[in-house]
């Protein structure tokens, strides 16, 4: 008789693996898609809204992928999209986005345990589907004037949201902000965390389930580091203690335990889904953005900031846990005496042995089991994910070409530059912005931004453009 459980699981996976092939097969196959614009994908949004029943519509959020490529949609989508919202997730369910078109994907804010007023606050820096208007001395944000009145407004009622609709790769790259992270996630302190997944520090050391490991050589950090891992109500918590001076109390080879002091912590905790949260702290109870350049740099980075920034951490491990070459483990033995020059007493030494020549590589290597058939279920694996990240991060970053730029606005790139030619023929004086997207140059993504609303006023209303 099959394993209830086994057939559950199997049909669980089977489930999520046949919604990912079915929708990267639509999206291989999809290149009549290309040239949809923002308002198109406004009008398919309100099309499906309107045939969910209330309570849902409330919680669905849509992100669209019109501005991708149809390879860049089937490749981000099998590799990173569904990863990408499950990390921001504090549910232990598995949910892969609803696919409504080849471009167009629905999202229940409830799947994932966020706080609607969370999702709400993207709004306050999104640029391509909202504008900010002054009224009198007040900003506020409000719907682009090139999308479809009626149905815009629709989608916002029946969501009951200012933000119903946006697109992936920004949303990918604000949700990899430190901040925004952090808030999807729900927490403020790394405590937040630790209640979160029920990571117990006492409890854990009292029966000598901490596990450690000491990295001489990092390529990371400047210094040595140290290396712990915990057991969780939910899986493993790994987190290093890293250091800017690596004298006296801060080398973790000569002090060990509780002697040695540190400053800064990278942390990765499993989350109830399989997945692992990121988190940068202080050595007390404090998130933070990025570690300082003095202690810690992302050699990874594709432009020229080298910080470790969370929890864009995934990019620079490859999607996993990295395995390190630990000093004691290498270098000593851990027996009665431990051979590390000192003396110690009976419960220090049962304490030391436990800590750092206890299992510790081969608890990590069964976690990255663990994560890799957390990724499985979504479809990909941990180095496909790592990789399709940091090209759909760094794609976002980087600056863009006209090329992709006229795909931003639904055009080729001859049309928008005949459109754009056009305008500034007729206005006289115009924005020296515009210059990069006429004559082919690459745009910094921060000025496109800014530019975005200028550019789309003219090429909507220019009838060498496109009718939003």
């Amino acid at each position: 008789m099959p394993d209830p459980e086994v057939s559950y699981w199997d049909g669980f996976t089977h489930g999520i693996l046949f919604s990912i092939f079915a929708m990267v097969i639509i999206l291989a196959i999809a290149a009549i898609a290309s040239g949809q614009t923002p308002s198109a994908e406004v009008e398919a949004a309100w099309q499906d809204c309107r045939k969910l029943d209330p309570a849902t519509a409330r919680q669905t959020r849509y992100l669209t992928m019109y501005n991708w490529t149809p390879q860049e949609r089937a490749d981000f989508f099998a590799n990173l999209v569904a990863v990408h919202v499950n990390h921001l997730s504090r549910e232990g369910e598995l949910v892969v986005p609803r696919p409504v078109s080849p471009t167009l994907l629905a999202i229940c804010c409830d799947d994932y345990g966020w706080e609607l007023t969370t999702y709400g606050a993207l709004h306050e820096a999104e640029p391509y589907f909202h504008v900010k208007i002054r009224l009198g001395k007040e900003v506020q944000t409000a719907h682009a004037p090139w999308l479809p009145t009626k149905e815009i407004g629709e989608l916002s009622k029946m969501t009951g949201s200012i933000v119903p609709i946006l697109r992936m790769d920004w949303f990918i790259s604000a949700t990899s902000q430190p901040k925004t992270y952090y808030n999807f996630l729900g927490i403020k302190k790394l405590s937040d965390l630790e209640k979160m997944v029920g990571l117990d520090r006492n409890l854990i050391e009292k029966s000598r389930k901490d596990l450690a490991a000491v990295v001489d050589e990092s390529i990371v950090t400047k210094h040595s580091r140290l290396l712990l891992r915990f057991q969780s109500s939910m899986g493993p918590w790994f987190e290093s203690h890293d250091n800017r001076d690596p004298k006296g109390t801060g080398d973790p080879i000569r002090h060990l335990d509780k002697d040695y002091t540190f400053v800064a912590r990278e942390v990765f905790g499993m989350l109830p889904n399989g997945l692992f949260a990121k988190a940068l702290a202080s050595n007390k109870d404090d998130l933070i953005d990025a570690a300082p350049p003095d202690i810690a740099g992302d050699s990874t980075s594709r432009t020229p900031d080298k910080q470790v920034v969370c929890p864009r951490c995934d990019i620079c491990h490859g999607g996993q846990l990295r395995v390190p070459i630990d000093y004691f483990r290498t270098n000593l033995t851990g027996g009665a005496g431990i051979g590390l020059g000192v003396t110690l007493d009976r419960d220090k030494a049962k304490r030391i042995r436990s800590l750092y020549f206890g299992p510790f590589l081969e608890e990590l290597n069964a976690d990255n089991l663990k994560l890799a058939a957390a990724m499985k279920r979504l479809g990909t694996t941990p180095i496909e994910y790592s990789k399709a990240y940091g090209d759909a991060f760094y794609g976002y970053e980087l600056p863009l070409s006209s090329e992709a730029a006229a795909r931003e606005f639904g055009l080729s790139r001859e049309k928008m530059v005949a459109a754009l030619k056009e305008y500034v023929a007729n206005a006289g004086v115009s924005d020296l912005g515009i210059g990069p997207y006429i004559a082919g140059k690459s745009i910094v993504r921060s000025r496109h931004e800014e530019m975005y609303p200028l550019i789309a006023g003219i090429l909507y209303n220019s009838p060498k453009g496109v009718k939003p």
